[in-house]
């Protein structure tokens, strides 16, 4: 079984070049605009993580600087959404498709989900993640119940904390939103991180590959609390408890999981097996999940 593991700040986007000009030049503006803001995101929680935390009178774990200090982003993250969900509805190429609906390169009306990809000629024809493998590589391995598993399993690991949460962890609700991206990077079988989801949502994402059931992948999740110092904040030498914070993050309100079955990962040495992906509303940051 194995998993994955990912910086919390990812931002990765690729657009190639028209030969319109006039698609070219609407296009080109969106693209400019979103990564502006991408750049500005970056440089404000940069900001928020150099912060300097003043000790408390109470204890270690100290309160945040005087009120007003810490940037907003929300105002750059809505803005962000609006002419992302823009460019995703644009079909700039006229083939049809618009990257909302599969179309990974919007400037090429040769490049969409309605196109075969020939094996060994370098190009994703039919943008499906990988040159010459056909769209949803694996078969959805979802089940009735599969929901409450997850949310039990990870309402479970909240409830059971660490030190224990003071106030306690909210329990987390199902975004079937957050659930549809995960399962259609699930069924791509493809061993890596979404990176172009978390880095245009902003969410998280945990994954895991092998076992005998969903809840089996779940665990190794759960089991990387082992690895967590949470006195001193850092995982144990050669530990991945970016998992286990992940799970734990105060802040992350509702989950959406993908499963599917492969019988073969693409690009990796990854055993046939389960593939779960669970994408979180927020992503970990840097410091103590509560």
């Amino acid at each position: 079984m194995r998993l994955g593991l990912i910086a919390t700040s990812i931002f990765c986007m690729h657009f190639s070049m028209t030969p319109i000009a006039k698609e070219d030049s609407g296009r080109k503006g969106l693209e400019t605009e979103i990564e502006n803001l991408k750049a500005k995101i970056v440089e404000l929680q940069n900001q928020i993580n150099d912060i300097e935390l003043i000790p408390g009178p109470e204890g270690p774990q100290g309160i945040q600087g005087p009120p007003g200090e810490t940037p907003d982003l929300s105002p750059l993250v809505e803005a962000l959404a609006r002419i992302e969900a823009r460019l995703s509805n644009s079909d700039f190429d006229a083939d049809g498709y618009t990257p909302n609906s599969g179309d990974c390169d919007d400037s090429n009306s040769e490049i969409n989900p309605g196109f075969g990809d020939e094996p060994g000629d370098e190009v994703d024809s039919n943008c499906d993640g990988v040159d010459g493998i056909a769209n949803n590589g694996g078969s959805s391995a979802v089940y009735e119940g599969f929901i409450d598993d997850m949310l039990g399993a990870h309402n479970g690991v909240r409830a059971n904390a660490i030190p224990v949460p003071n106030p306690p962890l909210s329990s987390l609700s199902w975004d079937p939103e957050l659930a549809a991206l995960a399962q259609t990077h699930a069924e791509k079988c493809i061993f890596e991180f979404d990176t172009t989801s978390i880095s245009s949502l902003l969410i998280g994402q945990n994954i895991a590959a092998g076992g005998n059931s969903a809840l089996s992948l779940f665990q190794l999740w759960a089991d990387t609390a082992s690895d967590y110092d949470y006195e001193n904040d850092e995982c144990n030498e050669g530990g991945l408890c970016g998992y286990y914070t992940q799970l734990v993050w105060r802040d992350t309100s509702s989950i959406g999981c993908g499963l599917s079955l492969c019988n073969e990962f693409q690009g990796s040495v990854t055993p046939p097996g389960f593939f779960l992906v669970c994408n979180y509303d927020k992503i970990r940051q840097v410091g103590q999940p509560y």
